[in-house]
């Protein structure tokens, strides 16, 4: 017979035993005949989806088997760490697995005993960053010297957890300039500027950025003002 020892079901051994004491071995689940082989791997466990988001539903495949196993047990890695309560075939992530590496490990059981266990190669779920469904607005138009300006960005998809923003004077980024709302200094009258939006989701993982439409700050220019009805005292004053 196929004696399970009780206590240590792991280590099933053949041994022989009078035919009639065979009804107290079954009783406490031996199984008549020798013990099978214990499973074998033969093509190595996998995950499904093989690129998954973070979110995503994944499949421990068991892979193959020689003997084919009665059962299958499993277990769930993130980083290499046992996950605590996971031990179906499915495993649910979250945003928490994003960039994260988890594997899944089967073990086959026949009569005869485990299998060893045997790994699957690991899945890395990311998150999809924001997307940019609108490019951001900039205004008001021909903003005044000491104006402020407001970059309103467009709606994301899936929405922004954070939003960056950045501005350009004449296409060349502003390097102290990292609000929604920027001052129209003096020295950029009549030069063009644009606002900068980058999205950025629960994993910090930055979306594309998307630039507005520029807009010109009002021109100044300086002229001799003749005063009318006092020739004798011109004056230099800056006009639109």
């Amino acid at each position: 017979i196929c004696h399970i020892p009780p206590g240590n079901p792991d280590n099933p051994q053949t041994i022989e035993i009078p035919a009639s004491a065979w009804n107290a071995h079954q009783e406490h689940g031996d199984i008549l005949g020798i013990c099978p082989d214990r499973p074998v791997n033969t093509k190595k466990p996998w995950i499904n989806p093989g690129e998954p988001k973070a979110g995503d539903e994944l499949t421990c495949n068991t892979g193959k088997w020689k003997p084919v196993p009665d059962k299958f047990e499993y277990r769930w890695y993130v980083e290499g760490k046992q996950i605590d309560g996971a031990e179906l075939a499915v495993y649910k992530t979250s945003v928490e697995h994003n960039k994260k590496k988890i594997t899944c490990e089967v073990v086959g059981r026949t009569p005869g005993g485990p299998s060893k266990p045997e790994p699957s190669d690991p899945v890395v779920p990311r998150l999809d960053p924001p997307r940019p469904l609108e490019p951001p607005t900039l205004g008001p138009e021909g903003p005044k010297v000491g104006e402020k300006l407001t970059c309103k960005p467009g709606p994301f998809e899936p929405p922004a957890e954070r939003i960056e923003y950045r501005w350009y004077l004449d296409e060349v980024l502003i390097p102290d300039a990292k609000g929604s709302t920027y001052e129209l200094k003096e020295e950029q009258s009549g030069h063009k500027l644009t606002c900068e939006v980058i999205g950025y989701g629960p994993g910090e993982e930055p979306g594309d950025p998307s630039k507005s439409k520029p807009v010109e700050a009002e021109k100044k220019i300086k002229i001799c003002h003749i005063p009318p009805g006092n020739p004798d005292n011109p004056q230099t004053i800056e006009i639109p």
